[in-house]
């Protein structure tokens, strides 16, 4: 075997997932004809590095929110960003690649602003993409890119699709909704490649009334949606990865309660008479009436917010992390990193959360039982899962990512028992219908 088969039949595969709305955005004190976003040259610095540091050979990056929260004023950075991002893949030898962007918000009952970048390192040689239209696979060769951007409806080497309206929240349709690609790697390796973004928490005090809340009862409406149609299109099933950005959020009910035992609650309402605010006093020293956490719509301040959410990688909270467990069609490897959302977006602080939010893992990469066949690791090449830029400003959301091995020999494996249950059933039959043969005989 060659040096470069045993590198095709030994993959590092390398997903990311990151929500890039910040990134786009341009401080006020900047002039509006120099005017440039302001984390993006920081933000492509260390993401690269990363990529640089790990040196996969398989590379597929999904990314939410393209072109800015305000995408109106915004998008026009993203062909700037992308060609960069390229032009650097590019310099570390991917020499093939794959950029859908959605980017088109003039078509509202389409426009997902979801971005999938897909890049292939010069030592893999078989990589093919699947067309959903025809039904199969087209090679892509070496120095063969394409940023494929603006409206997108008409490529079909990807499927996209916007949730059903009626399953916004408040009726507000807003940019949720998935992104597909179909890879193939060396004719034998198959596997889906799924972007996702959820609803989020429009409000933090709606989110607390109840567990679940009614948010992460209308992110898992969505999701199981997508899943049902993976599972009853026309195209053959795959093994499956998913990652974007689920939104999924802590259990804020139960959460609130654990870190508000031994205090008093004080509301402040509007003059429709809504509870606007949440106060929650210290009991301990009842003279002092030292405020322990705020609530607002869209406000969480803990007073010792950093220290808190951020002990230990916040891993005290995981007991609070429910959504991901709701799904049985869906794995994911232990979380030990911190919450990759909400961060300051502050270009001089990396480090701290907003007190906008409850902290929480948002960002996940999850698979399906199939899709885990064709994962390989071992004490040599352990699974990593973790953040990018960790104490670097990334936005409000830090990107996540998984790398492991993929043995396109491995498939093999998932055919070969799939052959073998086949043929055991066969043999079962054959069995059976001897025996009934022979039974019949004595009649």
């Amino acid at each position: 075997m060659t040096e470069r088969e045993e590198k095709e039949n030994d993959m590092k595969v390398l997903f990311i997932t990151t929500n890039i709305g910040s990134i786009f955005e341009v401080q006020e004190s900047d002039s509006a004809d120099n005017s440039k976003p302001t984390m993006m040259d920081k933000w492509i610095e260390c993401f690269i590095g990363k990529i640089r540091d790990i040196g996969a050979h398989f590379v597929a990056i999904h990314c939410q929110e393209v072109g800015g929260k305000d995408y109106v004023k915004t998008i026009k950075y993203v062909d700037n960003w992308a060609k960069k991002i390229l032009n650097k893949m590019m310099e570390l030898n991917y020499d093939k690649s794959r950029l859908f962007l959605d980017e088109d918000c003039s078509a509202p009952d389409k426009f997902t602003a979801l971005g999938n970048l897909y890049f292939v390192h010069k030592d893999v040689v078989n990589i093919d993409i699947y067309d959903f239209a025809t039904y199969n696979f087209t090679a892509i060769g070496a120095n063969d890119h394409e940023i494929l951007s603006g409206n997108i409806e008409k490529y079909t080497t990807k499927e996209k699709a916007k949730f059903p309206q009626n399953y916004f929240p408040d009726c507000k349709w807003s940019r949720k909704g998935f992104m597909r690609t179909r890879w193939r790697v060396n004719n034998k390796v198959v596997y889906d490649l799924v972007n996702i973004h959820l609803f989020h928490d429009a409000n933090n005090i709606t989110a607390m009334e109840a567990s679940p809340s009614i948010y992460a009862k209308n992110r898992k409406r969505a999701l199981q949606h997508t899943l049902d149609r993976f599972e009853e299109d026309e195209h053959q099933k795959a093994p499956m990865f998913i990652f974007g950005d689920f939104n999924f959020r802590l259990d804020t009910h139960y959460l609130i309660k654990s870190i508000t035992g031994e205090t008093k609650s004080r509301e402040v309402r509007s003059k429709r008479d809504e509870v606007t605010k949440i106060d929650y006093l210290s009991t301990s020293d009842p003279t002092k009436g030292e405020i322990v956490l705020t609530i607002e719509k869209k406000g969480f301040e803990h007073y010792n917010h950093h220290d808190v959410f951020l002990y230990n990688h916040g891993q005290w909270m995981r007991d609070f992390d429910k959504e991901a467990r709701e799904y049985d069609r869906l794995e994911e490897f232990p979380i030990n990193f911190s919450p990759s959302y909400p961060y300051m977006e502050n270009i001089n602080d990396g480090m701290s959360f907003m007190k906008s939010r409850v902290p929480a893992w948002c960002d996940r990469i999850m698979y399906t039982k199939m899709a885990k066949n064709l994962m390989d690791y071992d004490s040599t090449f352990p699974l990593i899962y973790d953040l990018i830029g960790a104490d670097t400003c990334m936005g409000d959301h830090k990107p996540v990512f998984l790398l492991f091995k993929l043995r396109a020999t491995g498939a093999g494996n998932v055919i070969l028992f799939i052959f073998y249950r086949f043929m055991c059933l066969r043999y079962i039959h054959c069995l059976y219908t001897v025996y009934i043969f022979n039974q019949s005989k004595f009649f």
